[in-house]
């Protein structure tokens, strides 16, 4: 009984150290067509190749913005990448040249004019946390001619 209270306890502590090096990330989109599709938004870390940005959410867009909440984020250097899903596939729908045909955003207005690397779109997220705002762009269709 002994040892299994001095478990909880050090469990407790442990968890207690844990949750304080956590923050919250809030992430408000703008330029959102309110058509019912999805708007999916992902955080990444070291990279913004599907394997690196494992926390992802989604809404349905019926405003002009869209409003995500990541929490309980250790602290540390991330970006993150967002769209609305027209073609309703779940992943960005691209031109045969890789060029996006639905609105995205990448965290540090990276990606206007050329493929975004990590560091370009990297943030550094802190205690307690910070909100970032992304604003839904679309490349013009000339842009694949």
């Amino acid at each position: 009984m002994k040892k299994t209270l001095a478990s909880l306890i050090g469990c407790a502590a442990i968890c207690s150290i844990q949750a304080a090096f956590a923050a919250t990330l809030n992430v408000s989109i703008s330029n959102v067509q309110p058509n019912g599709t999805f708007v999916l938004v992902s955080l990444c870390s070291d990279g913004l190749e599907p394997d690196f940005c494992k926390s992802g959410m989604r809404q349905s867009a019926t405003q002009a913005t869209a409003d995500f909440q990541f929490t309980d984020v250790p602290p540390g250097r991330y970006a993150v990448v967002a769209f609305q899903d027209f073609a309703g596939t779940g992943s960005l729908t691209r031109t045969k040249m890789g060029l996006p045909l639905e609105p995205f955003a990448i965290s540090n207005n990276a990606g206007r004019v050329h493929s975004p690397t990590f560091e370009q779109a990297a943030f550094s997220l802190e205690e307690p946390g910070t909100t970032i705002k992304l604003r839904l762009q679309m490349i013009s269709p000339r842009a694949d001619k």
